[in-house]
């Protein structure tokens, strides 16, 4: 019979295996930031998925540093700069997946929603 000391024991990480980087206000070694970023933006090619991951992944970067680093690694923003992606960031935290989309679409290559109504030229 497995006892909950037991149970820890076999869970419990050792302090150099630790994740200590997913802890809120933690951010790690800027080069360690980047690698994580670098391989979250390679493996997850949904634009609003990797945001996401990204900023919650790595809470103590600051969000200018975060869109930095996605505008340099993720191929769906690279033709934005980097106060665009800051923008798409910020409307991420502030407003969800239709925060990003919203601020997405206003940019110049970002993709547009098709008209309801297909007779009327948007402005």
């Amino acid at each position: 019979m497995i006892t909950e000391a037991h149970a820890a024991d076999d869970t419990a990480l050792h302090a150099d295996e630790a994740p200590h980087w997913l802890l809120p206000r933690q951010a790690g070694s800027p080069v360690e930031c980047l690698r994580r970023i670098r391989w979250i933006c390679h493996e997850v090619p949904e634009l609003f998925e990797a945001v996401l991951l990204v900023c919650a992944t790595h809470q103590g970067v600051p969000r200018a540093s975060l869109a930095a680093a996605i505008q340099r690694y993720h191929p769906a923003v690279a033709a934005l700069s980097v106060d665009d992606v800051l923008g798409l960031v910020n409307g991420l935290l502030n407003g969800g997946r239709d925060g990003l989309e919203a601020v997405h679409r206003s940019r110049k290559n970002g993709a547009r929603r098709q008209s309801p109504m297909p007779f009327l030229r948007p402005d």
